[in-house]
């Protein structure tokens, strides 16, 4: 029996495009809201041995707390295995107390999941001192996917080639722009960042003279913009021509695109990760590589 996939509707068609590339079945979960605010979830009466079950977490208490009565429901309905697709995965930034008192919000958001599904895909998690996405999730099977490829692939069918220089805004977005440049063959370029506050950071990169150069500015999450504004800011001061940012997971805040405007960025481009105005490429034929042992 084939797998059945399930998503809630703030996730809006990215499911569906998930359940073509797979020609699987797609079912939405009714949710309904009583008035003190606790949530209610349905599913179908019955439900195949696997389950892929598809929530992205941006903006995700609520939507934890979804996961959490949809695996019940589903466990109810006779499934048996449950993997949770989760495009964007939250509470991954805080990996260590950073001072006396504070929450793990990886680990312990991880070790919630873990008791919930039997298999999680995400893509381009925030991982910085943890070395495996298997440690986030521990008795999980775990996954991250990355997007670069995908990216690439969107970049060069709009225009860019071995001339394209691909740029990092900091050292820990190195590992997509290699990926990306390797794919379009252009030139790196990775920026050393400062960071002195939440908001407050410097950027600078080792060239003086960029001569008008198409670029392509990558990083995998954008919240409030600022290490993407400086960056642009000083790629334009250093002659920069047309600015493309792409983006995994576009956590804009409400003026974050008009920031990021002022600052040079000519054109956004972001995956599906999350619903946004800029999402114009599909993580789905990625994900269905990734779950395609399960339609087997």
């Amino acid at each position: 029996m084939k797998p059945l996939i399930l998503s809630f509707p703030w996730d809006g068609d990215a499911p569906q495009r998930l359940a073509n590339e797979l020609d699987l079945e797609h079912r939405p979960f009714d949710l309904h809201r009583y008035p003190d605010g606790e949530i209610l979830v349905t599913g179908p009466e019955s439900a195949p041995p696997a389950v892929i079950l598809y929530c992205s977490l941006f903006e995700p208490n609520e939507k934890l707390i979804a996961l959490m009565l949809a695996a019940d429901a589903l466990r109810r309905a006779g499934a048996s295995r449950i993997v949770l697709v989760a495009p964007y995965m939250s509470y991954m930034r805080q990996d260590i107390a950073f001072e006396v008192g504070q929450a793990v919000s990886q680990q312990a958001v991880g070790k919630f999941l873990s008791g919930l599904f039997d298999r999680i895909l995400t893509v381009d998690a925030h991982l910085h001192r943890t070395p495996e996405i298997s440690d986030v999730f521990p008795g999980a099977e775990a996954e991250n996917l990355i997007a670069a490829e995908l990216i690439a692939d969107y970049a060069a069918m709009k225009g860019f080639d071995r001339d394209a220089l691909v740029v990092g805004p900091d050292r820990e977005s190195r590992q997509w722009v290699a990926r990306v440049a390797d794919r379009l063959g252009g030139d790196i370029l990775v920026g050393e960042k400062t960071r002195f506050s939440d908001r407050r950071v410097e950027i600078e990169f080792p060239v003086d003279d960029l001569s008008g150069r198409k670029v392509l500015l990558v990083d995998d999450i954008v919240s409030s913009g600022g290490t993407i504004i400086k960056a642009a800011q000083k790629l334009k001061s250093k002659g920069a021509g047309h600015i493309t940012l792409a983006v995994t997971h576009a956590l804009f805040t409400h003026d974050t695109g008009g920031a990021l405007s002022e600052a040079g960025v000519d054109e956004i481009w972001a995956t599906d990760s999350v619903r946004h105005e800029a999402s114009c490429i599909a993580l789905a034929p990625l994900l269905a590589a990734g779950l395609r042992s399960e339609c087997e």
